[in-house]
């Protein structure tokens, strides 16, 4: 085929080849704009632990003032009248390096210093899923939650003491 023949069928063909190169230019600009930003990123990892109790049936008896935390007014814990429905609460410290929980009992989580703030002092704030189906019967409830800044998200491996889906209750961020 000469030069001449081919600068005809394209000319014969330019709206074809604008169609199908417009929806691969346009995977290749979708691409480019998501993995291009991620190698220029800098944003430094989550350093800032927190306390939370995963304990649905106490979500308000604790509380964070004056940057301890303690039992709320009217809420104190007594083993032998609530033993006979509920637990007593357990307090969890979650390490961000390791992504592990540890518990931990009321005493040691009151000498710790807490930030009751939603954003700690790093920049990230704890959020959950937002996973969805596609279509009406395909909905689903997710409890993982993420550490999430501007520029990143972090899946946290959290303890949970029962199979509620409503047990997260964040209490604070530890400060060193």
């Amino acid at each position: 085929m000469s030069d001449e023949a081919l600068k005809s069928r394209t000319a014969k063909n330019w709206s074809l080849i604008l169609g199908l190169a417009i929806p691969v230019l346009m995977i290749l600009f979708i691409a480019v704009s998501i993995y291009v930003p991620q190698l220029f990123d800098n944003t430094p990892p989550p350093s800032v632990n927190f306390l939370y109790t995963s304990d649905y049936t106490h979500p308000h008896s604790l509380q964070v003032r004056k940057n301890r935390l303690e039992w709320v007014k009217g809420h104190t814990y007594n083993e032998q009248q609530d033993k006979a429905y509920a637990s007593k609460p357990v307090i969890y410290v979650h390490d961000v390096k390791t992504n592990t929980s540890k518990s931990i009992d009321f005493e040691e989580a009151q000498n710790l210093l807490l930030d009751a703030k939603a954003i700690a002092p790093d920049g990230y704030k704890i959020e959950q899923s937002r996973r969805n189906g596609w279509f009406p019967f395909d909905y689903h409830y997710s409890r993982d939650r993420y550490l999430v800044n501007a520029h990143a998200a972090h899946k946290l491996n959290l303890e949970y003491t029962n199979q509620s889906y409503y047990g997260f209750n964040f209490l604070g961020w530890v400060i060193e």
